[in-house]
């Protein structure tokens, strides 16, 4: 077994925010690629100071939902002073959001996030980088008076746990807003389907943890089956190597040989834990360069 330095794969014309923190190997090698990062402020505001104080460029969430499911209060002054020290090495921040759960929350929930932004737009150094986040089921007057308002970023929430109909709904709902304003950026929050994202290219970015559970787990995702089980823990498992048919087999080792892998690299523990990060950050890469094809200036 060895560590492999594979070949980096494009910068997708789309930006893939890799969201969540995994292991420090994980992370030097997607600071290396360059690819984009999202980080919350809830959940991991030591790992935002590291790397702005290291100059990488970050996306902060607020951490709005995490904070709402754990039952964490986020003072937004504190916010605010937080970004404020740290804004010069941030790419953007999103405004401290209020998320409805059923419908008769949504238009109170929309109405308290417009007024955090607007009250956070006054008192941080760089408002320009500040996200206004609107959310499935929200009256679209909101949206109407950001994009009056000549707010540049929009991340679109809600989304995450919706069925496909629903969003692909939302997101036809506002195709016409958005391609009468192409010079918002627009981000929709925890959602990679492939499809529904090289269909409405109005929306620039998205942002999943995806790419770093399985490795949690002693597995990888792959296209000729659904994941890969790489440890002696649990031989039983259906997926481990070697309950694989012959054909799944020789289909997985040439999968992996594309990247610069191989079956032994993968399996086991020391080196083949990072060989699997960064199986998975390339993974992840390599399945939005077909949404939009490569970047041209990377």
């Amino acid at each position: 077994m060895a560590l492999i330095t594979p070949t980096k794969i494009p910068h997708a014309n789309f930006k893939l925010y890799y969201a969540g923190t995994r292991t420090k190997y994980a992370e030097d090698l997607l600071t290396e690629y360059g690819y984009h990062r999202l980080l919350s402020y809830v959940n991991e505001k030591g790992a935002i100071q590291k790397h702005c104080k290291a100059g990488r460029k970050v996306f902060v969430d607020s951490g709005a939902f995490s904070a709402m499911t754990r039952g964490i209060q986020i003072n937004v002054d504190d916010y605010i002073d937080w970004l404020n020290q740290y804004s010069a090495n941030m790419e953007k921040f999103c405004c401290f959001d209020h998320i409805g759960l059923s419908e008769d929350e949504y238009e109170q929930c929309a109405k308290d996030t417009w007024e955090n932004y607007l009250y956070m737009y006054e008192r941080l150094n760089e408002p320009h980088k500040l996200v206004y986040v609107y959310h499935y089921g929200e009256p679209i007057e909101y949206l109407h008076k950001a994009l009056e308002f000549g707010c540049k970023y929009v991340a679109l929430g809600g989304v995450a746990k919706r069925k496909r109909a629903e969003r692909t709904e939302f997101f036809e709902s506002l195709k016409n807003e958005f391609d009468e304003h192409p010079d918002v950026d627009v981000h929709a929050f925890g959602m990679t389907d492939v499809d529904l994202l090289a269909k409405y290219t109005y929306i620039h970015g998205a942002d999943s943890t995806s790419w770093l559970w399985p490795c949690k787990f002693s597995e990888t995702q792959h296209d000729c089956m659904s994941k890969a089980y790489w440890s002696d823990k649990n031989p039983e498992k259906p997926h481990h190597l070697n309950n694989l048919t012959d054909e799944k087999y020789f289909q997985l080792e040439d999968e992996i040989a594309e990247y610069g892998f191989k079956i032994e690299d993968m399996y086991g523990d020391g080196d083949a834990v990072k060989n699997r990060d960064a199986w998975q950050i390339l993974y992840w890469q390599n399945k939005f360069v077909p949404v939009r094809g490569e970047e041209n200036n990377k």
